[in-house]
């Protein structure tokens, strides 16, 4: 019997081949969730990695630019993609622009 962990893990490369197909769909930076691209990978771990730089919580970003905590985790997760006015809000809160959210 497979761990409940190894079902779970965002680090599907580390799995042995026959466990990879047991890897859910939907799992944060999972190659194979939602048809994410690498981009979009990217701008979700670039937006966590700017939060919790400044030690802010899911919630204070979300107050800040007027959105759910449910759709900062979302973001930050790799389920769903900020749209561009919400990204230009997130850029000027971290002090950065929306090309550097997004840069390859």
């Amino acid at each position: 019997m497979i761990p409940m962990a190894c079902l779970y893990s965002p680090m599907e490369n580390d799995l042995p081949a026959r466990d990879k197909a047991m890897v859910p769909v939907n799992t944060p930076f999972n190659s194979r969730s939602n048809n994410m691209t690498n981009t979009d990978t990217r701008v979700a771990e670039r937006l966590y990695r700017h939060r919790t730089r400044r030690h802010l919580t899911q919630q204070q970003v979300a107050d800040a630019i007027g959105v759910s905590k449910a759709s900062v985790s979302n973001w930050e997760g790799g389920v769903k993609n900020p749209r561009m006015s919400n990204l230009e809000q997130i850029a000027e809160l971290f002090g950065t622009s929306v090309s550097g959210l997004m840069r390859r």
